[in-house]
């Protein structure tokens, strides 16, 4: 009760009141609302009993923190505040890049270049953030003087690069007043700066414009590649460095990063819109529609130019149109050069697998998955390739299963999707595949029906040689 009465009124996150949820940090007054901090009113009972809020973990490496930021859950290391925009107002607070704009622009230390920021409105996330800026300002004993003396080293290049710096909630509030995006210092070319910055980092060429379905396919790649997922909460991925320069955020939740990415792209809200509801799911009814209907990449309606961003239906076949048999993989092997680009993006079942969160209660021995990566690994006889498929990596090829695509293997599937644990394909992305794999799944299908003649030719022989020569085969018995 004692804590409860040092609780703070005001959700730390969106400066709002109403019911709050109280950091269980002894030393720690900020409340969070549920939605503010990833839950909802149905997952109340996830909430572990001894729950910390994001202020006590270093936003960067999710070390324990030294530096926090007055106005939001943002903190720092001593390590990563070195490489990291901040400002210093006291021994280990001060203001993150997107607070310190807020502040600027509320204090008038800059012109606004936000015609719709209004700090007046109470319904709007800036007057809200203003009154709390002024509690802060009176608990630490701060004065305007104060910000103007730190407000100099930001001159010249270092202020050019704060006004670059849009913050992701001043986005959020233009967006919802359907402020068109051309107007958002944010947006350089077709994407922001955060977003840009981060795609040039891990080599992705920018040089063409990006959709946003390719850039949450990357996200989900590099999170893949860097074990980003949460250890506990599997639906959420933890945000690195670069990931918190896009997100602002140490955890999201894992299906939404598509609907997150919006407000860094340089379309209109309109066609952002109009895309996101063309861009549903297109699963056709495998009991109801007939074998033309199934066999499309996309729904019964008139097709569109951009049919293609549509996610692909996840039956039979359109799945083996991607699918790599173990026997596949080995003969893909022999050739090295075009390895990678052929496997990278294709499905492949995997047998035993000891992950809980793959296994489906028992029903099923074998898991369909996507490969994301491939690395070489160590083995008793040199080296090997192995495979990293959605949440399991060191999938060695000896693993995967000959087996033929079942219903039962797209239905598991697609309840993993529906889930957020994998991301769904897109039409274009199976397309593209399909392409690159037809002709090797073309031969190895070949092979294997030649195969298959070769034994029933083998047992005619056999079965017309006994007709003729019964005895003989009594004969051989005794």
């Amino acid at each position: 009760m004692e804590r409860e009465g040092k609780a703070e009124d005001w959700c730390f996150v969106c400066k709002d009141g109403g019911d709050l949820l109280l950091c269980d940090n002894r030393n720690c007054s900020k409340v969070y609302h549920l939605e503010c901090v990833g839950y909802d009113r149905e997952t109340t009972s996830q909430i572990e009993d001894d729950w910390t809020c994001e202020c006590h973990s270093c936003s960067s490496c999710k070390g324990a923190s030294e530096v926090h930021c007055f106005c939001c859950p943002t903190s720092f290391c001593k390590n990563c505040i070195k490489s990291v925009k901040f400002v210093h107002l006291r021994a280990n607070k001060g203001l993150c890049t997107d607070c310190w704009t807020l502040v600027r622009l509320a204090e008038q230390l800059s012109v606004s270049e936000y015609k719709s920021v209004d700090f007046e409105d109470r319904d709007t996330h800036e007057c809200l953030f203003k009154e709390y800026w002024e509690i802060v300002k009176k608990e630490e004993g701060l004065r305007r003087g104060d910000l103007v003396a730190v407000e100099e080293p930001y001159s010249s290049k270092g202020r050019r690069h704060m006004r670059g710096t849009t913050p992701t909630r001043v986005v959020k509030t233009l967006q919802d007043r359907d402020t068109k995006s051309n107007t958002f210092k944010l947006i350089t070319s077709w994407g922001s700066k955060p977003l840009i910055e981060f795609l040039t980092s891990i080599g992705v060429d920018i040089t063409t414009q990006l959709s946003q379905c390719d850039v949450s396919s990357i996200i989900l790649k590099y999170v893949q590649e860097r074990d980003l997922i949460h250890p506990i909460k599997k639906k959420k991925i933890i945000c690195d460095r670069n990931l918190h320069l896009i997100f602002k955020k140490n955890t999201i939740p894992l299906n939404q990063i598509d609907a997150l990415l919006g407000p860094h792209f340089s379309h209109g809200n309109d066609t952002q819109r109009t895309n996101n509801e063309k861009k549903r799911c297109l699963e056709s009814d495998p009991q109801n529609g007939d074998a033309k209907h199934q066999k499309a990449l996309s729904c019964s309606q008139e097709k569109s130019p951009n049919d293609k961003a549509y996610f692909a239906s996840i039956v039979a076949h359109n799945m083996k149109l991607v699918y790599l048999r173990k026997s596949l993989v080995e003969d893909l092997l022999e050739q090295p050069e075009s390895f990678e680009d052929k496997v990278v993006g294709s499905f492949v079942k995997v047998m035993e697998t000891e992950s809980r969160e793959i296994r489906s209660k028992g029903k099923i021995s074998q898991q369909l998955l996507q490969v994301t990566a491939v690395k070489k690994m160590s083995s008793t006889d040199g080296s090997s390739i192995g495979l990293n498929v959605w949440t399991l990596p060191d999938i060695q090829i000896s693993m995967l299963s000959d087996s033929d695509i079942t219903e039962e293997d797209c239905q598991d599937l697609r309840e993993k999707m529906a889930k957020g644990l994998f991301q769904r394909p897109t039409v274009e992305e199976i397309e593209k595949k399909a392409q690159i794999l037809h002709q090797d799944i073309r031969k190895d299908w070949m092979k294997r029906e030649l195969v298959k003649l070769q034994n029933l030719i083998d047992r005619a022989n056999e079965k017309g040689r006994r007709s003729e020569y019964p005895f003989e085969h009594v004969w051989l018995v005794l």
